[in-house]
């Protein structure tokens, strides 16, 4: 990096090195931020059961269901009613619902509430 920052300084446009060192300036600053940003998001991968058919799901204040890794909504459950998740060959099944899901769910409570399996 300080060998391309030397190279840029001994081109014979002072305007270019000027212009060159701020946005490398800009770049740096983007991304330490955007780290900052990342490590601020907690990412939490459980895996509780294995090698179980079927669970129950529960959020004292509802849940949000996607696909990973499409991001696809695939149920929002508004109350705190119980789902029962089937796997199947083809995917899985809430409640009476199929959806064909093979890389897996995220489970995300609404609002600030819980999961409950």
């Amino acid at each position: 990096m300080k060998q391309l920052l030397n190279n840029i300084q001994k081109s014979k446009n002072p305007r270019f090195y000027l212009q060159s060192k701020c946005i490398f300036i800009i770049v740096i600053i983007f991304l330490v931020i955007n780290l900052k940003t990342m490590a601020a998001i907690p990412v939490l991968r459980v895996g509780i059961f294995i090698d179980y058919k079927e669970i129950n799901l529960k959020g004292d204040k509802g849940l949000q269901i996607y696909e990973i890794p499409t991001g696809k909504s695939l149920l929002i459950q508004k109350d705190n009613q119980s789902l029962k998740v089937v796997a199947q060959p083809q995917g899985i099944k809430i409640n009476n619902n199929s959806f064909n899901v093979n890389k897996g769910i995220k489970v995300i409570p609404a609002g600030e509430g819980f999961v409950q399996v």
